[in-house]
């Protein structure tokens, strides 16, 4: 996963927002630029645990824009229904802080956080939690 480009766009930090996941032994599962990790529900996951040594300290690059260097993060979709056209078996809400790039990615607003806690579906309905409109 990477951003094609990035944008200067506000997002509350911490906030609410959609991740993909391959589900293997009935949990979530983080693939990508990171190792394979199995994740847990309603706990703080940082970004740096899921990496490969190769890739502390490195940066990813824009796609299609500028080349533009961007930190190591967790890509998260603002909007469930812009990741419904993916390939993965999984689409689960999750809470992210520490944003370091805001920017979109196959033309969909995307922020790379450094840390997410993994939701259901359910708790969004609870709290009132309301979609970023941008």
């Amino acid at each position: 996963m990477c951003l094609d480009r990035l944008i200067d766009f506000e997002v509350p930090d911490p906030g609410v927002g959609w991740k993909v996941f391959s589900i293997e032994e009935s949990k979530p599962h983080i693939s990508g630029f990171f190792t394979w990790e199995y994740s847990v529900f309603y706990e703080w996951l940082n970004e740096k645990d899921f990496r490969n040594k190769a890739q502390v300290g490195k940066c990813l690059y824009t796609y299609l824009e500028g080349n533009q260097p961007y930190p190591f993060g967790f890509h998260i979709y603002l909007d469930k229904e812009d990741i419904l056209y993916t390939f993965y078996e999984v689409i689960l809400p999750v809470r992210f802080r520490h944003i370091v790039a805001i920017g979109y990615q196959d033309g969909k607003k995307v922020v790379v956080a450094k840390e997410m806690m993994i939701l259901v579906e359910e708790d969004l309905v609870q709290e009132g939690t309301q979609k970023i409109e941008g």
